[in-house]
């Protein structure tokens, strides 16, 4: 049995050196995180079923996220499974007695966070992993929509070459998101080549944007229900490769403005010993903190 800042844990695995509690804002970005994670395979589900039941997926986005909402709750009261968590750096250790109506609600399991990813993260950081996980999840999902297949590298893409592409990028980028969020160096390492090569491929496709613009967008009135207005396609037409372009310089700038910050976590060790060490998920260096 070990205290960690006054809780008192079954956990003896807590290493009290390296776990403190986390605030119950860090658990809410976690469900955020299994929120967009859940939507992948559910926009797969959609796809698969939508010739069987059409009206599985028109329901309210209010239900789903409820849904959503409901099945999170009864898997973080069964088990500890959260994708979120783990990215977040997470860890649940059960508590001698609940401190709240929520920790009788997970059975008394208490959340802890890494301190030394604590330390090493900041609000931005958090952010720029959750803004390339959402870009991720798109890229992931694109194809099982209305989103033509894009060009690379000079090459128009199509079929199944369009489906592998789409779905290998937004891998990649997930990838690099996760990274992101557990602050390790790979992000970088990865990040700033990857996005890099996306806007040379771009670029090398300038001649190929035109077609996929107006093809874009008749596919997506299509799929809205909407006839196409005047000069919509010339409009994007107009736009669409600096706008790819941009965005990729976007990204890799962000991975960029993280340098300095990234730490080896699983490698660094604390350096000093005993309990009370820091305190109870306090913000670190222009950070949130464990919230």
């Amino acid at each position: 049995m070990s205290e960690e800042h006054g809780i008192e844990t079954l956990d003896t695995s807590l290493d009290r050196r390296r776990w403190i509690p986390a605030r119950r804002g860090r658990v809410l970005l976690a469900a955020c995180v299994d929120l967009l994670i859940a939507s992948v395979p559910w926009a797969y589900l959609v796809a698969v079923t939508d010739r069987i039941a059409p009206g599985f997926a028109t329901q309210p986005h209010m239900i789903q996220y409820a849904a959503f909402a409901i099945v999170e709750l009864i898997v973080l009261n069964r088990t500890s499974l959260s994708p979120g968590a783990h990215l977040l750096g997470i860890r649940f250790a059960t508590a001698k007695s609940g401190r709240s109506r929520i920790d009788i609600l997970w059975r008394n399991r208490v959340p802890f966070v890494d301190r030394n990813l604590r330390k090493s993260e900041s609000w931005f950081s958090i952010l720029v992993g959750l803004f390339l996980l959402y870009d991720a999840t798109k890229a992931l999902v694109r194809w099982t929509m209305y989103s033509p297949p894009l060009p690379l590298f000079g090459i128009q893409t199509s079929g199944l070459g369009g489906v592998l592409t789409s779905v290998t990028i937004g891998a990649i980028e997930a990838l690099i998101a996760c990274l992101v969020l557990r602050m390790r160096p790979g992000a970088l390492m990865l990040g700033a080549p990857f996005y890099g090569l996306l806007a040379v491929s771009a670029a090398v496709s300038w001649n190929l944007w035109d077609d996929w613009a107006a093809r874009y967008v008749v596919a997506r009135r299509a799929y809205e229900g909407l006839p196409v207005r005047p000069g919509e396609i010339e409009s994007l037409q107009s736009m669409s490769p600096e706008l790819v372009i941009v965005g990729m310089a976007f990204n890799g700038a962000l991975i960029l403005l993280l340098t300095g910050r990234f730490l080896p976590i699983d490698e660094v060790e604390p350096r000093e010993s005993g309990a009370g060490l820091a305190p109870p998920d306090g913000p670190g260096p222009g950070g949130p903190g464990g919230g």
